[in-house]
């Protein structure tokens, strides 16, 4: 066995690390923020266009969006919070589902706080 054939050979502890790592590839890119100006607008266009200039992809029901509006985005953002800011007021939110893709789906209902009147009627 020569030197360099040592050195290639890999332990179950190394291969383990190794795949260990493999889902912060997929989440490294998402936490990078980046300079984003979006205009407001469609939503569906805002959404197309921040996808394209982020690099991730999104899946979605196009009935979800459509006729919805967007008030833009302009500044630093990573996906998941420009995503969230680009649906604020739309009643959507945004669902990661691994390896840079995202889709949507409506947001649920606001919870409204219990109101207990007490009286002398």
């Amino acid at each position: 066995m020569t030197p360099l054939r040592v050195f290639r050979k890999t332990t179950p502890l190394v291969n383990t690390i190794r795949l260990s790592l493999l889902p912060l590839a997929g989440l490294s890119f998402s936490a990078f923020a980046a300079q984003v100006n979006i205009a407001p607008g469609s939503l569906d266009k805002a959404l197309n266009q921040y996808a394209a200039h982020s690099g991730f992809t999104l899946s979605v029901d196009a009935s979800l969006t459509r006729g919805k509006q967007s008030n833009g985005l302009h500044g630093d953002y990573d996906v998941e919070s420009g995503l969230q800011q680009l649906l604020d007021g739309s009643g959507l939110q945004v669902k990661p589902l691994g390896n840079n893709s995202w889709t949507l789906e409506p947001a649920p209902a606001p919870k409204e706080d219990a109101l207990t009147v007490v009286g002398d009627w």
